[in-house]
């Protein structure tokens, strides 16, 4: 569940309900994904290539434009998490860069992305707040920086980027052990 807060993690809206994350990950009782969704728009019957159950590389067809697809790549440092993604698609492209700590949580992503006539640089950062009786997180916060460039035409080129105002979300999630 999402809430959409301030710097200081209080609702921007307090009588607002949070909302839920319309993309969630799926696993069996040994770990394994089971979901049908590999990221926000590949299938997993998509998937090319697979080291073990890494997904290496996977595509899906853009049903609106026939013979194009949605592709994904993904590679993984020494501890087997996602090190990086780069998606193309449809007139867009992103490619995200993700740091971890020393107990291999997920502390900072870097999203460069360009989808019609803007460029993006997002970097988000992310704080545990709570955790459940295994260790894992519960509730985090959630910081995104975001700088954009849009295109210029008398130039033929992407004008400088711009600091927008920072953006927060208290993320909160239940996991259910077997």
């Amino acid at each position: 569940m999402i809430t959409d807060c301030g710097a200081d993690k209080k609702p921007l809206n307090p009588s607002s309900e949070p909302y839920e994350d319309y993309f969630s990950l799926q696993y069996d009782a040994d770990g394994h994904f089971t979901g049908d969704i590999t990221d926000m728009a590949i299938n997993v019957s998509g998937v090319k290539k697979r080291d073990g159950d890494k997904i290496i590389e996977a595509s899906s067809p853009v049903e609106d434009f026939p013979g194009m697809e949605i592709s994904g790549v993904w590679t993984y440092n020494d501890d087997n998490l996602v090190q990086k993604y780069v998606a193309k698609g449809v007139e867009s492209e992103a490619e995200y860069e993700y740091s971890y700590n020393e107990d291999c949580e997920l502390i900072q992503t870097l999203e460069r992305s360009s989808a019609e006539g803007q460029n993006y640089k997002i970097k988000t950062s992310y704080q545990i707040l709570k955790r459940d009786e295994q260790g894992n997180w519960t509730e985090r916060f959630a910081t995104f920086e975001t700088e954009t460039a849009a295109w210029d035409s008398n130039k033929q080129d992407y004008g400088e980027f711009q600091k927008e105002e920072n953006r927060y979300e208290l993320q909160q999630r239940t996991i259910t052990y077997y």
